[in-house]
């Protein structure tokens, strides 16, 4: 095997809990609800800050952004060089050293600050496709800053990018990833992770990951995706980013993982404490309504889908006032 360095570029989705709460003029909710509309009057605000900055690195916080940070820490051990980036709902795709603003932005359903806002059914998936599209375009003539996945991978297709992103993000970034896909070309080096079944259009990308990794890897599945993630970069001396490599290493480790977590009965709980586990997990992550029950009742917790759906929007609307 060759002693040199490998080089690794792995794309990471932001996180919901900031160090630094919403600069002025940087929570979506408080923009209209055409798309539009919001994201021409949002390029427009984030094009110029107004407020004193922070590099991305520092910005985010939470379970899942802890693993974040570990990950050259992985790289060092596993002997590669890595440059992390972020998938970010309030600034596209930006490098973990780049200064932003603190902001609330997300394509999470359930959230006031939510793309989505306003949209309905099969239109929100449509809406977060557009509003990284605009994300990701090009700002000013000739600019060279890298702002999509394609351009991205359109920098060296030898150089191996992992993306580890939640189901939703995944699903706005689709378009752009297909497209990276293709710029990298046969490298067979371009990894998708994120925990469930076979994506539709992304199958030839996307990695074995599923929450049997919760027994190996620890944690919750708040970070799973990025704890897989961090997995492969720490083992890279095994597959060397190679995609067919990668998975068999994966499904190996999966095997060994156990099975899925399974609970005999769900434990019913009050009103006060759903509340309570409620707030702890948006505190970290962007959950949907549905995404987050179910999170709960896999952590062995009882509630009916009215009467979460019900506290849910409680909690959601005492953090907006």
């Amino acid at each position: 095997m060759s002693n040199e360095r490998k080089l690794v570029r792995v794309v990471v989705g932001c996180a919901n809990r900031k160090l630094r709460p919403p600069a002025q003029g940087l929570r979506l909710g408080a923009y209209p609800t055409g798309i539009e509309a919001r994201s021409a009057q949002w390029l427009k605000r984030i094009a110029t800050p107004e407020t004193d900055t922070m590099a991305a690195h520092d910005l985010y916080m939470g379970e899942h952004w802890s693993v974040v940070k570990g990950l050259h820490e992985a790289a060092g051990q596993g002997g590669c060089d890595i440059e992390i980036w972020v998938a970010s709902a309030g600034y596209g795709l930006v490098p973990a050293e780049s200064l932003l603003e603190p902001y609330s932005a997300t394509f999470s359903p359930g959230s006031d600050d939510s793309v989505v806002q306003g949209v309905l059914g099969e239109q929100r998936s449509e809406a977060n496709r557009y509003w990284w599209e605009q994300l990701t375009k090009p700002r000013a003539a000739r600019e060279t800053n890298t702002r999509s996945l394609t351009q991205l991978a359109q920098k060296d297709p030898s150089v191996s990018i992992v993306v580890a992103l939640s189901k939703t993000y995944v699903q706005a970034v689709r378009e752009d990833l297909n497209a990276a896909s293709l710029a990298m070309g046969n490298n067979n080096n371009l990894m998708l992770v994120t925990t469930g079944g076979p994506l539709t259009h992304l199958e030839h990308i996307q990695l074995p990951c599923d929450a049997r990794f919760v027994n190996s890897l620890g944690g919750t599945r708040t970070a799973l995706n990025v704890r897989v993630a961090d997995l492969i970069v720490r083992n890279c001396q095994y597959h060397s980013f190679n995609l067919t490599k990668v998975r068999s290493f994966l499904a190996h480790s999966l095997d060994n993982s156990g099975s899925l977590p399974t609970y005999g009965h769900r434990e019913r709980k009050s009103d006060a404490v759903i509340r309570g586990l409620i707030r702890d997990r948006l505190r970290d992550h962007d959950y949907s309504r549905s995404s987050l029950l179910r999170l709960l009742r896999d952590e062995g917790f009882a509630c009916e889908q009215r009467r979460f759906s019900t506290l849910f929007d409680e909690v959601s609307d005492k953090g907006r006032q």
